[in-house]
């Protein structure tokens, strides 16, 4: 049988400690079958330097887009996603943001759930820049008011999304005629590669404000039919506010 390989994708700006921390996720990876394709957004100067390091090692792929674009645009995410998905070569992709981690079985338990799955989606580890907090005493990133984010963590936590007491994130998926709802984050998804390149991501303004591009795609890919798997293992750390501490070895922020 062959080696399900996986094309993992990471879109960065020139965040050059974390990029190295997410860089170094992957390569430790004990699923040995991947290619790393890193994306540049307008930065020639991390991109020459990601050429040269990286001249010499076929597992990456190294582009950038000089694309003009002021200030922060969902459309240009979304282009950045789409001309990262040209570059997809195998079965498998996945998206690691440039400022999360994937703990070293993240890509062999993934796949060893798939199945007929068109996605899987793991649990996260939710950190935040002023040290570790329990996710019930944390705001939520996506709330614009306190009182909003009380809200969705109840809500959340009634379907069991967060584990009480704890920094962890779990998926959720629910799926009936008429409603499909997603917990996720980009970095813990996995991909059956033909149901990215099929349908690709979409600006939607019906998810931008809260949720995104890949929860848009993920809830495209279950209206379809296509079966999504959600599992209660946590494989990711996701830094809320982007990497401002190393983690220790047990996951705790460093004082």
């Amino acid at each position: 049988m062959m080696p399900s390989f996986v094309d993992c994708i990471t879109i960065t700006n020139g965040k050059q400690a974390s990029l190295e921390r997410t860089i170094e996720s992957v390569r430790r990876q004990t699923h040995v079958y991947w290619r790393h394709i890193i994306i540049v957004d307008r930065n020639n100067q991390l991109h020459c330097q990601l050429e040269q390091e990286f001249r010499s090692d076929r597992r990456y792929s190294i582009f950038c887009s000089r694309r003009p674009v002021r200030g922060y645009q969902l459309d240009h995410v979304v282009f950045l996603r789409n001309m990262a998905l040209q570059h997809i070569r195998h079965n498998f992709a996945a998206f690691l943001d440039h400022d999360d981690e994937w703990d070293c079985d993240h890509l062999r338990l993934l796949l060893a759930e798939f199945g007929q799955a068109a996605a899987v989606i793991s649990g996260v580890r939710i950190y935040h820049k002023s040290g570790l907090r329990a996710l019930l005493d944390a705001r939520c990133p996506w709330a614009t008011t306190d009182e909003a984010a009380k809200e969705q963590f109840a809500r959340f936590a009634d379907i069991g999304v967060y584990e009480r007491g704890s920094n962890v994130a779990y998926p959720f998926v629910y799926q009936s005629s008429n409603d499909v709802q997603v917990y996720l984050f980009t970095s813990a998804i996995l991909y059956r590669a033909h149901e990215l390149l099929s349908r690709r991501f979409v600006p939607s303004r019906e998810h931008s404000q809260n949720w995104g591009e890949s929860h848009d795609l993920i809830h495209r890919i279950i209206r379809s039919g296509r079966p999504v798997k959600a599992l209660r293992v946590a494989t990711v750390s996701y830094q809320l506010g982007g990497f401002s501490q190393p983690l220790r070895p047990n996951g705790m922020l460093a004082p």
